[in-house]
């Protein structure tokens, strides 16, 4: 637990300093004009190398949108902690919404340093706009959620043993 705290200690900032902070990145041309086609939405999520976290989404309603491009584009360097970003191009399909709820999680431990949520929502033209919706940090992955037919107040926290590094037989 020690560990967990540590790590998201250590998450949260890096994330304060902005070097995983997302944001909506639409091109521009120098008239201000999309270089898109307006039913194209990019979604850029920042990122960093070399550490054993990584973004992964999952798309609710996904007949509304379709992915069409994810496009990782990196630093020429060879530094461990080199920001680098990740662009998701979604093309609206037919009129509707569609939530695209993005992880960065450690691959160690499935601990979730950052979660954001996107609702994107396609027009009749089929043009499409994004915003975020939630955006919270420090996720436990596997934290469990009270029942939804509950009453009052319940307590979800359960004691974790700290593992001492060593060799163990």
């Amino acid at each position: 637990m020690k560990k967990k705290v540590v790590i998201g200690i250590i998450i949260a900032g890096v994330v304060a300093i902005g070097v995983a902070a997302a944001a909506i990145v639409i091109s521009k041309n120098s008239q201000g004009q999309s270089s898109e086609p307006k039913d194209i939405t990019t979604i850029t999520m920042n990122a960093i190398s070399g550490t054993p976290y990584f973004w992964s989404y999952t798309l609710e309603n996904d007949g509304v949108v379709e992915l069409l491009e994810e496009k990782k584009d990196e630093q020429d360097s060879e530094m461990v902690g080199t920001p680098y970003q990740i662009s998701y191009k979604f093309k609206g399909v037919k009129p509707g919404e569609a939530k695209v709820t993005y992880d960065y999680a450690s691959v160690a431990d499935g601990y979730i340093s950052e979660r954001i949520v996107y609702k994107i929502t396609v027009a009749e033209d089929l043009g499409t706009t994004s915003e975020i919706i939630d955006h919270a940090y420090g996720l436990e992955p596997a934290a469990p959620q009270p029942s939804p037919d509950a009453t009052g107040p319940q307590d979800i926290t359960e004691e974790a043993q700290d593992i001492e590094p060593g060799i163990q037989e």
